[in-house]
């Protein structure tokens, strides 16, 4: 693991525009139990993907004015916000002129759904909560 160097942070024309921290490491995925495991699974799921495909990535990143991101593409400039509802519109519109990158919004839904296929027979990935029984 290597941590994150301040002048390799988005590309240069927006690298003053996040804010670092001491433990943010580049290709490493961060988990927040509090988002749930669909959420972390998802967010492990698009980390992958950019890894497979060369790209760095930093993940739970804030930036300067406030506005927080799952994960930062370092090569291409694209933060993924992860969503745990069932549409994007669902959700506040994302105004990509209150980040200093392009905003991608990601249903973490959508993105387990399409890879069900690959997983063994065996794996059941249940999205409903279960209802707590009443004593």
């Amino acid at each position: 693991m290597k941590k994150i160097k301040k002048n390799y942070v988005i590309r240069r024309e927006n690298k003053s525009e996040l804010s670092l921290n001491g433990n943010m490491k580049e290709n490493v995925v961060c988990i927040n139990t509090k988002k749930g495991f669909i959420h972390s699974l998802a967010k492990f799921i698009l980390s992958w993907k950019l890894a497979t495909e060369n790209n760095n990535f930093v993940t739970d990143v804030t930036f300067k004015n406030g506005k927080k991101s799952d994960i930062i593409d370092l090569d291409n400039s694209i933060a993924y916000n992860i969503l745990n509802t069932n549409s994007i519109e669902e959700t506040q519109p994302v105004q990509n002129s209150v980040y200093p990158v392009t905003v991608q919004p990601i249903l973490a839904k959508t993105l387990i759904e399409q890879i069900k296929s690959y997983l063994p027979n065996s794996w059941s990935l249940n999205f409903s909560k279960k209802k707590k029984s009443k004593k």
